[in-house]
């Protein structure tokens, strides 16, 4: 797995026909090589703009399954765009 975590934006392509830009309420799914490892879902406390979110979404390292386990991220699926 690389330092940096993936962000897929497929989904917002598909439906836009464009790249994410702008302010919204991003929401996105992290995943887990992790087999034991649910998906997570991220969402932005406030609406701000895209490129802020991608680099919050770049820091983020864990996605968290139970209490006593964090699984590492490896990519960022955006899910619920604006």
């Amino acid at each position: 797995m690389t330092d940096e975590i993936r962000i897929d934006i497929g989904r917002y392509f598909e439906r836009h026909e464009r790249k994410p830009s702008g302010r919204g309420d991003w929401v996105f799914r992290l995943v887990s090589p992790l087999a034991t490892a649910k998906d997570h879902e991220l969402r932005m406390p406030e609406e701000m703009a895209f490129r802020r979110v991608r680099a919050r979404v770049k820091g983020r390292r864990t996605a968290q399954g139970d209490e006593n386990h964090r699984a590492p991220v490896a990519a960022a699926e955006l899910v619920n765009p604006s």
